[in-house]
C-alpha cells in the first residue's frame, strides 16, 4: 500500500509541458512488451523518456520499499496520455532501481478490448491505467 502511495505522489510529476495528439492505430506489437521495445518503437517515446527528469524524494521512497509488488502498466501506444507517462514512469522506475517491484507492460488497442486475454478482469476503462499488486491481490490503481 505504501508504494501505492508513493506512485500516486509521483504520477503528477511525470506530466510534461507539451500537447502531444493521439494517433488512430497502434504502431507497436499488442500485449505484453519490453519497455526497450517500448522506447525504441515511438520516437516519442524515446523522447518524452530522455526529457523527464525525476524528483529524488519519491524515487528515493521508492527504492527503499521492501515489499515485493508487481505493477500492471496498461496503455496504449497510440494515446497521447500513455505517450506522456508511460516513459516517465519508466523512467522513474529505473532510478528507483528496485528489485523488490516487478513491471509488465501491456500494450491495447483503442478500444481497449485487445488482447482480451490479458485484460480479462482487468476492468480498464483509460489508458495508461497502472495496478499496484501486492501478495497477488490489487492494493491500488491510478
Amino acid at each position: 500500500m505504501r508504494l501505492f502511495v508513493l506512485l500516486v505522489l509521483i504520477f503528477p510529476m511525470m506530466a510534461m509541458a507539451y500537447e502531444e495528439k493521439s494517433d488512430d492505430h497502434n504502431f507497436l506489437q499488442l500485449g505484453i512488451i519490453t519497455k526497450k521495445d517500448i522506447l525504441a518503437g515511438r520516437k516519442i517515446y524515446n523522447q518524452n523518456y530522455v526529457d523527464y527528469v525525476p524528483k529524488s524524494d519519491p524515487i528515493q521512497a521508492i527504492h527503499n520499499c521492501s515489499q515485493p509488488v508487481e505493477i500492471k502498466v496498461i496503455f496504449g501506444d497510440w494515446c497521447k496520455d500513455s505517450k506522456k507517462h508511460v516513459p516517465a514512469f519508466i523512467k522513474a522506475m529505473e532510478f528507483a532501481d528496485n528489485r523488490a517491484i516487478q513491471i509488465v507492460y501491456i500494450n491495447v488497442d483503442r478500444q481497449k478490448k485487445e488482447p482480451a486475454d490479458l485484460l480479462q478482469g482487468l476492468d480498464v476503462h483509460s489508458v495508461p491505467t497502472f495496478i499496484v499488486y501486492s501478495e497477488g491481490k490489487e492494493t491500488g490503481r491510478i
